[in-house]
């Protein structure tokens, strides 16, 4: 690590919800934890049902269901309780770990949380492993993204790899993903990872383009140069490229160990499909995380880089950092 002394020690924030992510949201957390010598929070929200519905819900039925919900809650609180204990047992030889225990709607808890401890990053799983709370799920974490005040980190249940060979950002060259270039490479920091690739996808096809303007050309009664389209894709490249290493700049000084360490790539086809092969196995990138930038406007919820699912990092067993526009 080049500079330990970049890394924050606010604490770190596990939304944990003992599905079957829990084993590699732990592993992660820790991870960082030690890393940046950081507190570790597990959080769990049990969710409570409001007085208005329970009032109602008593009021068609002769049982005190009021004083049902309530014991079953607390009764639902203890056991997680317990099972927060059991789980950070293993993690108190070397970290400090606080355990809580919050009723109330998780997504709201969640963000509570991350603001009061002023957390440096949010961990989550992901719910593509779990169908029968799949819609409950992906609700509270798209609210948890579109209100966090720091970094959200989403591990999915797949296995992850022993070492983050490599960083990946999906930069879409707006001001809003700018603190994602920032969060990615104190992340590659935290993680030890030697390589970042910054990418921005370009949807705009060489083919399509190309046919485009012969057909525009002969509208217009002329023609153009068969290498027209070739020269105006590489001029685009090159402009797009220099604007990704003007804005990872100030961010690259963090690698003096790692000189050619850092690739600026400009890719061409749909967004979605391209991310994917990108960070692959098979493109040779290997990307362990991968590293998005957040709009803040409603139309734009929850994030940019093409809405990307989360079901589909899960599947590569990649982590997916999502960075709202003010966290630095």
């Amino acid at each position: 690590m080049s500079d330990p002394k970049r890394l924050k020690h606010s604490p770190i924030v596990v939304a944990v919800d003992f599905d079957s992510s829990l084993v590699n949201a732990i592993k992660v957390a820790g991870e960082l934890a030690r890393r940046s010598r950081s507190k570790l929070i597990l959080l769990h929200a049990v969710r409570e049902w409001s007085t208005y519905t329970t009032s109602s819900l008593e009021g068609n039925m002769s049982l005190p269901l009021g004083e049902v919900m309530a014991a079953n809650l607390q009764t639902e609180i203890e056991d997680a309780r317990q099972q927060l204990n059991d789980t950070a047992a293993a993690l108190r030889k070397d970290l400090q770990v606080e355990i809580k225990v919050v009723a109330g709607i998780p997504n709201q808890v969640i963000v509570a949380e991350a603001v009061l401890t002023q957390a440096q990053v949010l961990i989550l799983g992901s719910p593509v492993d779990s169908w029968r709370r799949k819609e409950h799920r992906l609700s509270t974490l798209l609210s948890v993204l579109s209100e966090a005040p720091c970094p959200v980190l989403v591990v999915g249940s797949e296995p992850l790899d022993e070492k983050i060979e490599a960083v990946a950002i999906a930069d879409d060259l707006t001001p809003w993903s700018k603190p994602a270039v920032t969060a990615a490479f104190y992340f590659a920091e935290a993680m030890d990872a030697p390589h970042v690739y910054h990418l921005h996808v370009n949807p705009l096809q060489r083919e399509r383009f190309a046919q485009a303007l012969r057909r525009y050309a002969m509208r217009q009664g002329t023609q153009v140069r068969p290498e027209a389209a070739s020269e105006f894709f590489k001029d685009l490249e090159h402009d797009l490229s220099l604007q990704l290493r003007e804005r990872a700049g100030e961010e690259t000084v963090w690698f003096p160990e790692r000189e050619g360490r850092y690739t600026a790539s400009v890719l061409h086809g749909p967004v979605l499909d391209t991310i994917e092969s990108a960070i692959s196995k098979d493109q040779g990138w290997n990307a362990g995380l991968i590293v998005f930038g957040q709009h803040r406007s409603f139309h734009r919820r929850p994030f940019r880089a093409g809405n990307v699912p989360f079901s589909e990092m899960a599947r590569l067993g990649k982590l997916a950092l999502i960075v709202p526009p003010e966290a630095a």
